[in-house]
């Protein structure tokens, strides 16, 4: 689509009108009538090419900054998918592996675990899961 809009830029910038010399309309007052109102023409379309010409840029322009946009937005939509997917991991493992870590930068200083639990609960609740996790794997299941 740029590489159409520099073409068109190109071919608006060729076309000009061209007013008529003085004389070849005629010498009396109608003619220098019709020069006149050929000259006003001729003006006006010149300034509507030129006008075209620059939208073209401003298009053009607005065109590329739109696609350099949409790349950015490409590569925040990849860093948030992930996020995402990294959340999801987090949250699908059993709750006793998850507790005790934080490693969220923005964390606030909290000793984790912040429940009251004892540490050896919290060990017999992460050995569990470790001999259901390792049956479920050897039944197939």
């Amino acid at each position: 689509m740029k590489n159409m809009l520099v073409e068109m830029k190109v071919d608006v910038d060729k076309v000009r009108a061209e007013t008529p010399r003085a004389g070849l309309l005629g010498q009396g007052a109608s003619g220098e009538s019709l020069k006149s109102q050929l000259d006003l023409a001729s003006e006006r379309i010149n300034s509507t090419l030129s006008h075209l010409s620059d939208a073209l840029i401003k298009f053009y322009d607005g065109t590329d900054r739109a696609a350099k946009e949409l790349t950015g937005v490409d590569e925040e939509a990849g860093a948030w998918g992930r996020a995402m997917t990294a959340g999801v991991a987090m949250v699908s493992q059993p709750l006793s592996l998850n507790l005790g870590k934080d490693d969220r930068p923005d964390a606030l200083p909290i000793p984790i675990p912040f429940l009251p639990v004892p540490p050896g609960l919290l060990q017999e609740m992460q050995s569990r899961a470790e001999i259901i996790g390792s049956s479920s794997g050897e039944d197939g299941a």
